[in-house]
């Protein structure tokens, strides 16, 4: 999660576009949300309950193939 906060990483960001979080579980993307918002980023969100979370609401897919 510290890595996001890397100056190198921070600029690699958008700042005139919105900025999603995401992680497994849905516990550290609404925290690191809440960091980016106080160091100056507006336009952020996070994905609630997680990739895990959401594939179990979206169920098992395949891929298509290419």
């Amino acid at each position: 999660m510290t890595d996001v906060f890397k100056p190198d990483n921070l600029r690699k960001l958008p700042t005139d576009g919105m900025v999603v979080a995401v992680c497994t579980s849905g516990v550290r993307s609404p925290m690191v949300h809440v960091m980016l918002q106080n160091i100056g980023f507006k336009n952020t969100k996070y994905l609630h309950p997680g990739t895990k979370g959401l594939a179990e609401i979206v169920g098992p897919h395949t891929a298509p193939q290419l």
